[in-house]
């Protein structure tokens, strides 16, 4: 909590010092004014009024300055509650942020197992479907991009039903990322470029080329999705370099 210049306790003994203080005056003026102490029931009244009004004033106008000072530092508690309140809902904010992220990466891990096809492992059934596509492509000379697109929409119609998922997770998550302002440490792509094999790449490199997955383009180049090493798979198609901008690539 935050430490006032003056606490309670120091205002107390002000405002008895100041009363005090207002007594002792009323008292000394009383005396330099009548020296004499009368005898009369009435004058006493009298000086009774006097003290009264002099004091009163003042006690009332001290008695005011610490309602003002109390309601001062309610003000302030109130406003440091607020500001912990504040960090306690963005503390819960971004943990939850965090926990969606892992869950979204491991619902991605998961379409990976999925990824098989009767007893083939997920890696090699992976595996195949990027060779099937760069055999497609290897057996013409030369690919527009428009072509490039094309040739991987006939290959990803044979396996959408598994393909599918994976593109839907992947851009949920790069968007989770993108839209959520306690994810925009770079360590959250980090992890995901991290568990990204070289084939996924391919498959995201091809999919970004197509209108309907024409996000995964742009996330690809905004986040280096691919790495550098991924185009040696394309040593014999050179104009593939041309399709994506260098930005997209993370030098290894």
């Amino acid at each position: 909590m935050k430490k006032f210049p003056l606490n309670i306790h120091w205002l107390v003994w002000i405002m008895l010092g100041a009363a005090v203080g207002a007594t002792g005056a009323a008292i000394l003026r009383y005396r330099q004014t009548f020296p004499v102490l009368s005898q009369d029931h009435g004058t006493w009244g009298q000086a009774g009024d006097y003290f009264g009004g002099f004091l009163g004033a003042g006690l009332a106008f001290l008695a005011l300055l610490a309602l003002l000072w109390s309601v001062h530092i309610q003000q302030n508690e109130l406003s440091e509650t607020r500001k912990i309140l504040r960090d306690q809902a963005t503390e819960f904010e971004r943990q939850g942020a965090r926990e969606t992220f892992f869950r979204l990466m491991a619902l991605h891990s998961n379409n990976m197992t999925i990824l098989a096809s009767g007893d083939v492992h997920a890696v090699m059934f992976i595996r195949r479907i990027t060779d099937n596509l760069i055999v497609k492509l290897n057996s013409v000379e030369f690919l527009t991009q428009g072509e490039l697109a094309q040739a991987f929409s006939e290959v990803n119609e044979t396996y959408e039903y598994w393909l599918d998922p994976y593109y839907r997770t992947l851009t949920s998550i790069l968007a989770f990322i993108e839209g959520n302002p306690h994810l925009q440490d770079p360590s959250f792509i980090k992890i995901l470029r991290g568990q990204l094999s070289i084939d996924e790449q391919i498959w995201i490199y091809f999919a970004g080329l197509s209108e309907r997955h024409a996000s995964l383009r742009r996330y690809a180049i905004q986040h280096k999705l691919f790495d550098s090493s991924m185009l040696h798979r394309f040593e014999r198609r050179p104009e593939m370099r041309s399709y994506y901008p260098a930005d997209a690539y993370l030098e290894g």
